[in-house]
């Protein structure tokens, strides 16, 4: 239990509830805390000794004889009524506002973070550190409807071997495929029909155009790295109700986080709650896609496709201007931009259109 302090001024000791009490010893120079009462009355004792008051030390002996007088003088004294002026009660004290409940489609979801938050405390980021490179997962189901396999069977996402392209399969009304140039940011190849035969539940990646586009770009690629290990996550927040997600990036040294990409767009709500299906990084790390779906009556199927090294230079140069140690988070940035020049601003495929958010 924090005990109450007393200023121990020249000859008069101040309880830490405001009352004054004539005692006659003069400043103790050390910290004492008296241990001979209840927790509920115990007080420290800590040296603010009036710089204008001439200086006299106790004998070490004399400190617990001095420490009484001061007891006696705080002790005694009532707590006086609450002023009616006086400012609110700290923050901490207070309740914090109760969030919005969850959406069903996250349920089962050990873990949802919420739009809004502030920087992450220390337990958070140890917690961040020592997961995966997102944390936390990704996590969520849109509850099923009838046709909701024919829906689902036209979407797909992958990286080409070389992290330089990206096929996006369901995200354009005019065409089943797209293969996007992620250094310049443009469609260099579509697959106009991938079902000659309509739409019957096979997987778009199990068509015949789309297998062979997937073997000539060697897709999907395996999981790259992202970038920075030891001073970056992706991570992932729910507007109330699940009808925004943003997908941030986060300094594991100071905790600031920086937004990248938000469904369904810079601005609006779905109609339906967005899930997080999964993400992935670009072999190389300069790249990770990160895919949502709605519910019908959503915004449905959209990826979000972020250029990790411009957005990690944009959050570390935050950080650094926010207080942590801008020496480091200067070079970190610097080292980080020259790799970001290399691609396209992060962008996002599906929903009304492609839409950049740079």
């Amino acid at each position: 239990m924090a005990c109450r302090t007393v200023d121990v001024v020249g000859t008069q000791a101040t309880c830490a509830f405001g009352v004054r009490k004539k005692a006659t010893f003069v400043a103790i120079h050390r910290q004492h805390t008296w241990k001979g009462i209840s927790d509920e009355r115990r007080l420290c004792f800590r040296d603010t000794t009036d710089p204008t008051m001439p200086s006299r030390s106790l004998p070490n002996r004399l400190a617990p004889l001095v420490a009484t007088a001061a007891l006696a003088a705080c002790v005694s004294a009532e707590r006086p009524p609450v002023d009616p002026v006086s400012p609110p009660a700290p923050a901490a004290d207070r309740p914090s506002p109760k969030l919005p409940p969850l959406p069903e489609e996250y349920e089962d979801c050990p873990r949802v973070r919420s739009t809004g938050s502030g920087p992450l405390g220390a337990r958070d980021r140890a917690e961040a550190r020592a997961s995966a490179w997102m944390w936390p997962a990704p996590c969520g189901a849109v509850s099923g409807w009838a046709g909701i396999s024919i829906v689902k069977s036209v979407e797909a996402v992958a990286f080409s071997r070389d992290g330089r392209r990206l096929l996006a399969c369901g995200v354009s009304p005019d065409d089943a495929c797209v293969v996007e140039d992620l250094a310049r940011g443009v469609i260099v190849e579509r697959v106009a029909q991938a079902f000659p035969d309509g739409l019957d539940g096979t997987p778009v990646t199990e068509t015949a155009p789309v297998k062979a586009l997937l073997q000539r770009l060697g897709a999907p690629a395996p999981q790259g790295p992202l970038p920075f290990p030891g001073d970056l996550r992706a991570s992932w927040r729910v507007a109330p109700g699940g009808h925004a997600l943003e997908i941030t990036l986060v300094a594991l040294a100071t905790g600031d986080e920086r937004v990248v990409a938000r469904f369904p767009g810079p601005s609006g709500a779905s109609g339906q709650p967005i899930v997080l299906e999964g993400a992935s990084v670009a072999p190389g790390g300069a790249h990770f896609e990160a895919h949502v779906f709605t519910g019908m009556g959503g915004t449905g199927y959209q990826i979000a496709v972020v250029n990790v090294y411009a957005e990690a230079a944009a959050l570390f140069r935050e950080a650094a201007r926010r207080g942590g140690d801008a020496g480091r988070l200067a070079e970190k940035a610097r080292e980080a931009e020259a790799g970001g020049r290399a691609s396209a601003a992060t962008f996002v495929l599906g929903g009304p259109s492609k839409t950049s958010l740079r």
